[in-house]
């Protein structure tokens, strides 16, 4: 992904020697594995079991000799990994991973707006629902709010929905809510449906404190990344609202119950919530609706200053009783994309409809002003072979193998090199 290869060039950068890590694909390679920023990659196979998971980690940090592991995880490896820290640190090295009761927390939709109430931070009206019979009877009760529907759990064909409920007629809700796989195993959360923008951050967290961090505009596939100024009245409100969440984590353990010496020095990780921001006679309301307890790809945004941001992932290495620097927030405001993803959106897809001239005019423009002034986010001219790779190798063996499959797709994601699957 991006920000693995981001973060990986950006400790290579500070000096630092320089491991990667990926599960295999058959006749796939990673492209990351040819940056020069790595002296080693290890390609493993998808474990099948998390102490067999273990012990291939241990056995590659201790042959590498490896002072700290940096989770770069896929929202289906988030929790692996964070089982597999506990078991590293008491033997290995340090890991930059949040517990794996954190992650459990914070990756779960519904429990992280309950801790969210619970540390006493705004969030919108939820409510968790296990079956149809559960989620019509909410909608019966006419609230005035509206709600959109999200599943607890990943859902790759629900997760772009954006449909309000209640809709116009009974009839209507019930066919759509009864065509979903709403279950004990796999429960559903209505959540209020709150009008303004949307933002996304990225923060890195040691023992607490907040060392880096980056907000920007956001969408549901968000593939233009350009970071809010420093002294914003946004970015400084979501900062202090993500500093209050890592010393609410830190404060309080799992019971709400205020944390004792057991609980340690505080949190450790990376935190990436997404906000809708509401603007009321000049005051900004928050309403966080998400958390993902792993690196965020808003983490390319740090690209001005790599250095500095590896060195506050290196900060857990350092004397915990050090007095704390400033939050490092880059001052940069460039925009960041994909070559591949723009030729596709603002090109290929605008030449089928040519006929409305000026809409194709406008993409090109943007095309153009992005080639020209932004920054391609995988690009770089001392590291230009896993471009290469992703462009000609990855993807193209990717497309070639859903063909032979006959497996259906609805979009990727050329950040994260993920394809969504059709249901």
């Amino acid at each position: 992904m991006t920000k693995g290869l981001f973060l990986a060039r950006a400790f290579y950068l500070a000096g630092h020697k320089v491991i990667g890590l990926d599960f295999k694909q058959r006749c796939i390679p990673s492209s990351g594995r040819y940056s020069r920023a790595l002296s080693k990659h290890y390609a493993i196979q998808t474990p099948s079991s998390d102490e067999e998971y273990v012990e291939k980690l241990k056995e590659i940090i201790q042959e590498e000799k490896i002072d700290l592991w940096v989770c770069v995880s896929g929202v289906a490896t988030t929790m692996k990994d964070a089982k597999a820290k506990r078991k590293i640190e008491s033997e290995t090295c340090k890991v930059f991973q949040l517990e794996p009761e954190i992650c459990g927390i914070l990756d779960d939709k519904h429990r992280f707006i309950e801790k969210t109430k619970e540390i006493r931070l705004m969030a919108p009206a939820t409510k968790l629902v296990k079956s149809h019979d559960e989620a019509l009877a909410f909608l019966d009760k006419k609230e005035p709010n509206q709600y959109i529907l999200k599943s607890v759990q990943l859902d790759d064909t629900s997760r772009a929905d954006m449909t309000l409920y209640p809709r116009e007629t009974l009839q209507e809700t019930t066919t759509i809510i009864s065509g979903l796989r709403i279950t004990d195993d796999k429960p559903w959360i209505f959540q209020e449906f709150v009008e303004g923008k949307e933002y996304c951050t990225h923060a890195v967290v040691v023992r607490g404190r907040v060392k880096a961090f980056v907000v920007c505009p956001s969408s549901e596939l968000l593939m233009h990344y350009r970071a809010l100024p420093a002294d914003s009245k946004h970015s400084r409100k979501i900062l202090e609202f993500t500093e209050r969440y890592a010393s609410g984590l830190k404060e309080r353990n799992l019971t709400g119950q205020p944390s004792g010496p057991e609980d340690g020095e505080g949190i450790t990780g990376q935190l990436s919530f997404d906000f809708i921001v509401k603007e009321i006679n000049g005051k900004l309301q928050l309403y966080p609706i998400e958390c993902n307890p792993r690196t965020h790809t808003a983490v390319v945004l740090f690209n001005t200053d790599a250095q500095r941001l590896a060195g506050c992932y290196l900060s857990l290495l350092d004397d915990p009783e050090a007095p704390p620097l400033d939050v490092y927030i880059p001052d940069s405001t460039s925009g960041f994309y994909w070559i591949g993803h723009d030729i596709v959106t603002l090109l290929f897809l605008p030449l089928l409809n040519i006929s409305d001239f000026s809409s194709f005019y406008h993409n090109l423009k943007e095309l153009i002003e992005h080639v020209l002034h932004w920054k391609e986010a995988t690009f770089e001219v001392w590291d230009p072979v896993p471009f290469l790779i992703l462009y000609h190798v990855y993807w193209p063996r990717l497309f070639l193998r859903s063909i032979l499959k006959w497996e259906k797709w609805s979009r990727i994601n050329v950040s994260t090199t993920k394809m969504f699957k059709c249901s």
